[in-house]
């Protein structure tokens, strides 16, 4: 590129991801983290989907709602940063990467009932 085609643009700090979740579930808490095996009492989420959602603005207005329309919904907290976040049971992983396009995420962790995985929404 030369100076007349303008200025270069130098790449920004790169934004860190989602590392895991902690999800509140009635039996204690389980942390759910990418390649590795939970920590804490995942019986209740074996075999089935979860997908962990970032809702820095509205984490219990999403809750109530996707509660609201039959969704089972858990409370959550997505590391780094101790984000606020949802957990949506029994969604396919279109379904969760169309929700997290729609709320504007880059990324979810989603669960496939054995191991979790960060998805790009993008």
């Amino acid at each position: 590129m030369t100076s007349e085609d303008g200025p270069t643009e130098q790449p920004g700090p790169t934004p860190v991801g989602v590392t895991g979740a902690t999800v509140l579930l009635a039996d204690g808490p389980v942390t759910i983290l990418p390649k590795r095996a939970p920590v804490g009492n995942s019986g209740p989420i074996r075999g089935r989907t979860l997908a962990v959602l970032a809702t820095p603005s509205a984490a219990m207005e999403l809750h109530v709602a996707l509660t609201e329309h039959g969704a089972e919904c858990f409370t959550a907290v997505l590391a780094p940063g101790a984000r606020p976040a949802v957990a949506v049971a029994n969604l396919a992983e279109a379904d969760a990467l169309a929700i997290g396009r729609a709320l504007g995420l880059g990324e979810i962790l989603f669960w496939d009932g054995r191991r979790a995985q960060v998805l790009a929404c993008r």
